[in-house]
């Protein structure tokens, strides 16, 4: 409770009111769970504060990833896994705390949390606007996502808030605005929508791999740690995510898989990416499941991890006039490198192909010329490799658009 890495406003044991001239013991604290006789607690996890050779945390990239969806249901999936995560990091293995489906609720810092959560949609909502995607509608789930909410729905004397008992069919809450507020920014780690989405864009103009999960209620909360391994000795971490639930759960199952980017453990083990197309991959998953109450449970609690292979996006070339200035400083950087680059796929060596130094023989190989296609009918056709083979050095070194 009292980590110094989480806001003060929720750690701090006290508050001093000057009018009151009295000291009180800070709300945001714990909460009590009166129907049991005790106080929530929080088990803070050092997980929350780890971050990759990228600087970001294991919590950053599921958010990222879910930022890239424009599905409003593959953005949910991977959403509300990525939710789960704050669950486990600040109550871990407690059972009255914000680990629990149970008794989540009864630590103010939940609405804290969630309120943050809301922010994060609203951030999608935005980038599906600079994305020209939809935002304000789903066209998945229709049957849930027309059907009232409860116990915001119930008539009568039980829900007296006239504007959630008005908002309580889900379609009227995208509009978040029509609930009376807005937020203050909509950045994330600092980042506009629009940096946000150059983001995206590097991330995608690469290979990468997934585990995917097809996962649904166990009927209690469990953290879920995963290594990429090649033998029983030779494992390396490949992430985590948190299962929340409890025995009074309502049931449910996800329509489509959770993914997780696991391409950097393959990478730290000496793996090729596509190695998953051989018959007999020289790797495995191996899962460690433990619910909230300590207990280890059995890698078949959830169904096997399938691997995705997700080969790099198509680069998308734009007018140099349209560009921003991001995608701008973007290029720039990225051509910076490949002229660093002293490899065979530097700038100095990809020049060579075109003219000097001459790298192709004449037809009766007694001199050697320069391999660029002029005066023939392949002329396009070689210049469209030629660009592509620039591109391709230039996405390797961060590029997000084309050329």
């Amino acid at each position: 409770t009292t980590d110094p890495h989480l806001p003060s406003l929720v750690t701090d044991a006290n508050y001093y009111d000057a009018w009151q001239d009295t000291v009180f013991e800070n709300p945001f604290l714990r909460g009590e769970i009166s129907h049991e006789d005790t106080y929530t607690a929080r088990n803070v996890q050092l997980e929350l504060f780890e971050a990759g050779p990228d600087e970001h945390s294991a919590l950053w990239h599921q958010v990222f990833l879910a930022f890239e969806q424009e599905d409003y249901c593959d953005f949910e999936v991977q959403f509300e896994v990525a939710h789960n995560t704050i669950h486990y990091l600040v109550g871990g293995r407690h059972e009255y705390s914000v680990s629990s489906l149970s008794y989540t609720s009864y630590d103010p810092l939940f609405y804290l949390h969630h309120s943050q959560v809301d922010r994060l949609w609203a951030i999608w909502q935005a980038l599906q606007k600079h994305r020209h995607q939809p935002y304000d509608k789903a066209y998945c789930a229709l049957e849930q996502i027309s059907k009232p909410m409860k116990p915001f729905s119930f008539d009568g004397n039980f829900n007296l808030n006239s504007v959630t008992h008005d908002h309580s069919t889900p379609n009227s809450v995208f509009d978040y605005e029509g609930l009376g507020y807005t937020y203050d920014d909509l950045k994330f780690d600092g980042h506009s929508i629009a940096e946000l989405d150059d983001m995206i864009h590097v991330s995608k103009n690469r290979d990468r791999i997934f585990a995917a999960f097809l996962l649904h209620g166990i009927g209690t909360s469990a953290d879920v740690h995963f290594s990429v391994c090649i033998n029983e000795n030779h494992c390396t971490k490949a992430g985590l995510f948190f299962v929340l639930g409890s025995d009074l759960e309502m049931t449910w199952s996800f329509d489509r898989l959770y993914k997780y980017d696991i391409t950097h453990a393959i990478e730290k083990l000496g793996l090729h990416l596509e190695d998953v197309f051989k018959a007999q991959e020289p790797f495995y998953l191996k899962l460690n499941i433990v619910a909230v109450n300590g207990t280890t449970l059995p890698s078949s609690s959830l169904p096997a991890p399938t691997l995705i292979y997700q080969p790099a996006a198509p680069g998308v070339r734009k007018n140099v006039d349209s560009l921003t200035p991001s995608e701008i400083k973007n290029l720039r950087d990225a051509l910076r490198l490949v002229q660093e680059d002293t490899s065979p796929h530097g700038f100095q060596a990809i020049a060579a192909y075109h003219g000097l130094p001459p790298l192709c023989k004449s037809a009766d190989g007694t001199t050697t010329l320069a391999c660029c296609a002029h005066g023939m009918p392949t002329f396009p056709h070689w210049h469209r490799l030629y660009v592509t083979q620039l591109e391709q050095s230039l996405i390797k070194h961060g590029a997000a658009t084309g050329v």
